[in-house]
């Protein structure tokens, strides 16, 4: 749902405002939204707990978000 948001506001809010840059990404996080509540109590608790662990792990790999994760540049040839 985290992707289908950023996409509708990377796309639409701060791109061109069309009916083809909203839908996509509203389609994709309501039907993701509809499996998540489709979810039974364990499962939902299990994948907040590896949310969790996630931002955690975020947070410790970045120094509290204040470096980069990973580095996406091409080193130099030589």
């Amino acid at each position: 749902m985290g992707v289908n948001a950023a996409a509708f506001k990377h796309c639409f809010l701060r791109g061109k405002r069309t009916l083809g840059n909203a839908l996509p990404p509203l389609a994709g996080f309501a039907i993701c939204l509809y499996i998540w509540l489709s979810l039974r109590t364990p499962a939902k608790i299990a994948g907040g707990l590896w949310l969790a662990a996630g931002i955690l792990y975020g947070l410790w790999r970045t120094r509290g978000f204040r470096q980069q994760a990973i580095s996406f540049e091409v080193p130099a040839e030589e």
